[in-house]
Formats: structure tokens, sequence, C-alpha cells
């Protein structure tokens, strides 16, 4: 058997001859203002004319310039729009950064490709040449101008080299000029700059001059990747790149003044990514800067502080380190700055934002977030403390179940997040994402269902799988999926999502838990009772193990449910979490755990029920709504499954297995009367006594008689 010939290994040009390359063509002030395309046919082709080669075999055949082509190790993305200057000083900067100066040889389609012949080649050659070129190099550097809006994104052939570097795992970089570095500087000090840079970026709606080349390398990205993979990998390199050129920046400045600015800057894009650790260190460095500028006491100082504390909140801390150090600093602001002061109202906001996110203490994020609408009066639609007062107030309204003003904040946010800012930014996503969890909540899944699907897909592809967004967007549409009742798609989904979770483990992994818990809930509604059991006991240990014990509580709730409805091999082990958290009475007494009644929309308090019709875990109701017929569904409510509280079902076990002396079991009794009455129990659900079985003595007092 004869094996192929392995094809030569593609060569480049050394960085000097681009130094060359512009004495040749008469000194930098000749190429001034020239794009990448004029010097192309301005100076190149006119140059290889004598030999009608590419410029690289045309400097290869001269003996004077031989030296400068060599093998590339560098393969070099670009638009050809951009000023050629601008495009060589950048891949300067950049390989003297990686400390590649005297080694890197660039593969430059510029260079490289016979542009005498260029008009008479075919797509396919185009993009065989791309493919096979790059995917022997492996590494890419993509130069990207304006950085806030990359003229190369737009160009579909550029496009298709990052599909490239996707589909062959190659090195894949970004080169900016230095005159970038200043425009990013300005533009991070306006408020979430990084994410509305994600909202411009879609390849997706990239282009060609030849309209069919545009189809042919869609075509071929849909095939073998997609385009949420390509923008991945732009976004994340981008994210890179500005978290070295700011890092870099920051440390370099020497008084306190220039450098609060640059750590505050890098604090937001830690932020914007979802890195709270780093987030936090850069935050410190602001208010050690603020101390040494302005004095501890001083309001900037202290508003400062306000990032310092939601980082260590959004990092997962525990409660205790942020939330009356917040209290505090609040009430210090408000004495400096007055309460309507735009710093207090917006130091509110962050207090109130991080209580809500974890359904704690929903009714002083409620308080809060009034006094802010207090002082903005009329609250202006487009006021940017408008939008950031009514998103969290509209989720603590979710929280509390109160879905007529949660939908009322939610308009009042998306309606401002519209107005002032374009589709997919992070607001209007922030806005939307609350909708949909309202949606979902009172039945509304179409509409629940539209907005997940998109979202899912939007955070896959601004931050990955492993982000705590992603897996939350993701996991939410499973959810739905399960209520709708289309179960074999929700188990389908439920797995995917965990199996690349397991290739991949995100750096928050409580949405994990959640979603393993939902596929534990698409089992049951499947029938498929015992994998329910083995993964609600999974999470409910996994949940105490990451402090998350109302979580906890509330998978031991759907455990103790799923055991109560049906015979389990293993079962008693099982039970073993249920007595564990249900032994004693849970506070408030006769009370669920974050399950709400879908007529009512109160907490439920007492007997749960549950359609016995609809998939499991859907919906729940009180004992009054499903007697009144106050359902979601239209099946017949005396079918009904009925759920006492753990800790009252475990009263009424201790005493039906009771076997001990008689005043033991009278004193047993006694409590479980006594826990009735206090906690107003209906009547016909108290178990009377001749139901546990326990002999009864009813002979007279006299033992004669």
């Amino acid at each position: 058997m004869t094996l192929a010939p392995t094809p030569p290994h593609p060569f480049g040009v050394t960085l000097g001859f681009f130094r060359h390359l512009i004495d040749l063509c008469g000194g930098r002030t000749k190429l001034q203002g020239r794009t990448t395309a004029q010097v192309c046919f301005d100076y190149i082709v006119p140059l290889t004319a004598s030999t009608q080669l590419s410029l690289v075999d045309h400097i290869a055949a001269d003996p004077a310039t031989t030296h400068f082509v060599q093998p590339a190790n560098w393969y070099i993305s670009h638009a050809w729009s951009y000023l050629f200057l601008e495009t060589v000083d950048s891949l300067e900067v950049f390989f003297a950064q990686q400390q590649l100066s005297d080694e890197a040889v660039v593969w430059f389609c510029v260079f490289n490709n016979n542009q005498h012949r260029a008009a008479t080649y075919p797509f396919e050659y185009w993009s065989s040449t791309f493919k096979s070129q790059l995917s022997a190099i492996g590494n890419v550097v993509m130069v990207m101008h304006p950085w806030n809006d990359p003229v190369v994104l737009r160009r579909s052939w550029c496009v298709f080299e990052v599909y490239v570097a996707v589909t062959t795992g190659a090195r894949f970089e970004m080169a900016m000029a230095p005159d970038q570095l200043e425009l990013l500087l300005n533009d991070m000090k306006k408020t979430n700059v990084f994410n509305a840079i994600l909202s411009t970026i879609k390849s997706e709606q990239s282009s060609t001059t030849v309209p069919s080349d545009r189809d042919g390398i869609f075509a071929l990205i849909e095939a073998e990747t997609s385009f949420t993979a390509v923008d991945r990998l732009v976004f994340s390199t981008i994210s890179d790149w500005m978290k070295r050129a700011l890092t870099t920046h920051a440390v370099s400045l020497a008084s306190p003044e220039e450098q609060e600015p640059a750590w505050r800057s890098l604090h937001d894009l830690y932020g914007a990514t979802d890195k709270w650790v780093d987030a936090e260190r850069c935050a410190e460095q602001v208010v050690a800067c603020c101390e040494s500028i302005h004095g501890v006491g001083n309001a900037t100082t202290l508003f400062a502080n306000t990032l310092v504390l939601t980082s260590r909140a959004k990092a997962n801390q525990p409660l205790e380190v942020w939330e009356q150090p917040f209290e505090t600093l609040i009430e210090q602001l408000e004495s400096v700055l007055g309460r309507a002061h735009p710093d207090v109202i917006e130091a509110r906001v962050r207090f109130a934002s991080e209580l809500v996110s974890r359904g704690l203490k929903n009714e002083r994020a409620i308080e809060l977030l009034f006094v802010n609408s207090e002082c903005l009066g009329s609250m202006q639609p487009d006021d940017h403390a408008t939008l950031r007062t009514a998103l969290p107030l509209g989720q603590a309204h979710c929280n509390l179940n109160h879905f007529d003003d949660a939908e009322h904040w939610f308009g009042i946010a998306l309606a401002s997040a519209r107005r002032v800012h374009p589709p997919e930014h992070p607001f209007i996503v922030s806005a939307e994402a609350g909708l949909g969890d309202l949606y979902h909540l009172v039945g509304r899944l179409d509409e629940a269902l539209a907005i997940f699907e998109i979202h899912a897909e939007l955070h896959l592809r601004r931050y990955g799988i492993d982000d705590y967004k992603t897996v939350a967007a993701f996991g939410v549409m499973g959810t739905t999926l399960h209520r709708m009742g289309k179960l074999v798609r929700a188990r389908s989904h439920f797995t995917d999502l965990l199996n690349a979770l397991a290739k991949r483990p995100p750096r928050q992994v409580v949405n994990t838990i959640i979603s393993q818990e939902g596929l534990a809930l698409v089992h049951w509604a499947l029938d498929d009772k015992a994998a329910a059991v083995a993964l609600l006991l999974q999470c409910i240990k996994q949940f105490l193990a990451h402090d998350r014990l109302f979580r906890a509580l509330r998978s031991t709730e759907r455990l103790y449910r799923l055991l109560i409805e049906a015979s389990v091999d293993g079962a008693d082990d099982a039970w073993v979490p249920v007595h564990d958290h249900f032994v004693a009475p849970v506070t408030p007494p006769e009370s669920w755990t974050s399950e709400y009644c879908a007529g009512c929309h109160q907490d439920i308090v007492g007997t749960l029920t549950c359609c016995n019709m609809c998939p499991r875990g859907t919906y729940f109701y009180c004992r009054l709504c499903s007697t009144l017929g106050r359902i979601l569904c239209a099946h017949d409510t005396s079918a009904f499954l009925a759920f006492k509280p753990p800790h009252r079902h475990l009263l009424e076990e201790k005493l039906a297995s009771f076997n001990g002396p008689l005043d033991a079991f009278d004193e047993a009794l006694a409590h479980y009367t006594s826990y009735c009455r206090d906690h107003s129990v209906p009547e016909d659900e108290q178990m009377p006594r001749v139901v546990f079985g326990y002999e009864v003595d009813s002979r007279p007092w006299h033992p004669m008689l």
C-alpha cells in the first residue's frame, strides 16, 4: 500500500519582511492611510508582475530576500479594509508581548496567495487553502479593529478562519494596535461596556463580497460545528485580551489617582465574566486607592466598598460576611450624601439584588427598593436607576408569589431597557428572563419556553456551557418542557446538559445540582421512581455540601412525596434524610419549602395537593384551591393526590408503629393532638386514636369489675 505524500508545511515571512516591504514601498509616510487592499493592488501586484507569483514565492526565488521566507508558525486573520500600517503595528505589538518577535513567521494571505490568479479561483480552492494552511500551522492571531466592534468579525472569510480554529483545536489569539488600549480605557469608563460589546458580536450576521462564498462558508460551519462555538471562541479571546491589557496597565501606574479607574474597570470586567473572586481582589484595590486619595470616611470611599461587598455576595460567601456590613454601609452613605443621592440609590440596588437572587429577605429588599422608587419620584422610564430598581423589584415579588406585581415591575424594566439598549443587551435579557420565570410559574408555558430557548443559546454563545447563567437557562428550559408534558424531550435535554457539564464542570455547581434535581423529577413523571430516588439523594447530599440548606430541604420534601406515593427498592435508606430533616418541626410548622399554590399564589401551609394525571412535580395546590377547582389543568380534582407536611406524617408514623408502655403512647398522642391544635390542622385531617391500632384498656377503674 502506498501512502499519500505528506503535504509540505506552509511557508511564511518573518516580521522583518514587513519592515523591508514598507521601505521598498517608500516608507511609512508613503503608506499612511492606505488599506491592506490598496497596498496589495498598488504595490504587491506590480512588485510580483515579472514572475506572476505570490509574494512569498517571488522573494523566495531571489537570493537577496530568500532569508525572509521560513516555515510559518502563525496564521494571520485580518480584514483587507484595515489600514495596512495599523495591521503591521498590531502584529508587532502582539508578538513583542508574547516575546516571539524573533521567532514569529507569519502566513499572510496577501503575501502567500497568488494575487495575479486570485480572481480565477473558485470557493472550493479558497476554503481548502485557508483550512489546510491554518490547520498545518496551528496558531492563529486575528487582528481586531476597533476593539469594541471588530470589522474582521463582519467578514465571513474571517469567521471561516475562526471556525477552522475551533474544529482543529488551533491556538487562537487576537492582536490590536497600541491606540486600541487607549480606546479600551476610555470605553471601560462607561457602564456595562463589555456586555454591550457582546450584544454586537454575532458571526452568523457576517457577509462576503461574493454572496455564494457566504453560503458555502455557512454550510461548512453548520456541518462541523456551530456559530455558537465560533462566537464563544471570539468572546473568550476578547475577554482574555481585555483582562491582560487592563492588568498590565493598572500595575504600571504610579499614583492612586491613576490606578483607581484602572482597577475599577478591571473589577467591572471580571464581574461581567462572573469571576467574582478576582473581582473582589480588584475592588479591594479600588477601596485602597480611594482611602489614599479621599480618606476612610469619605463618600467616594464608602461607595467603593459596595463593590467589595457585592463581589463577596456574588462569590457565594456566607450571608453574615456581607449582609450586616451592607446595611451599615447604606446607613453611612445616607448620613453623608442623603437618601436620594444616586450613589445611595445604587447601593440599595446592589444590596437588594443580592438578597433577592438568593430568595432571602425579599420583604427587606422590597423595602429598600421602594425607598429608591420614592426618591426617583415618577421614575423616569429611560433613567438607568429606574431599570436598576425595577428589575430586582420584579424578582422580589416573584419570589413572594406576588405575580401581578412582579409582571408590573418586569414590564417597566423591560420597556426601559429596550428604549436605551440594543437587542440582546444583558439588561434586556435579565428582564426577559424574569418574565420567563414568571410565565413558567403561572402556567404560561409556551411564552416561557420561547424566552428560555433563545436565552439558553445566547448564554451558550457568550459564556460557554460551564457558566452558571448558561446552566440556569438550560435548566429552566428543561423544567418548562417537564411542565408541558414533553417528558422524553425533557429527559434528553437534562441528560445532554449534565453530560456536557461532566466534561466541563462549571465554576459554580449549584445550578448543576438543580438540573440534576430537574432530571429526577422527569424520571418520577416517567415512572422511573428508582432513578428519581437515587438522583434526589445525590442532590440532597450535594446541596448540603455547598451550604444550600433550603434547597436541600426542598429536595428532601420532594423525596418524601415520592416515597409516600410509591414503593421503591431500598426505600428504608431513602427515608433517612427525611427523618433527619423533619423529625423536628420546620419553621414555620406545617409549611413547605418554597412551594406555592398555583391557584391562589400563596405559600402552601398544611396539606399539599397535586393532579394525579399531570406530570409529577409540576404544579401544586393548597387544599382549599383543589377543593374549589382553582387549578391550571382540566382534570377531576377528586383524583388529586394529597400530602401531609413531613413532620406531621412522621408524628403519625411514630404513633402507628408505637411499641412502648401505654403512658408513653398517651404522652406521644397528647403531643400530636397539641401539635394539630396549635397549628390549626383541620379536624378531618387529624388521625383519631383508634386508627393507630394501639391496644386501649376500656375497663372501668376497679380491677374486680
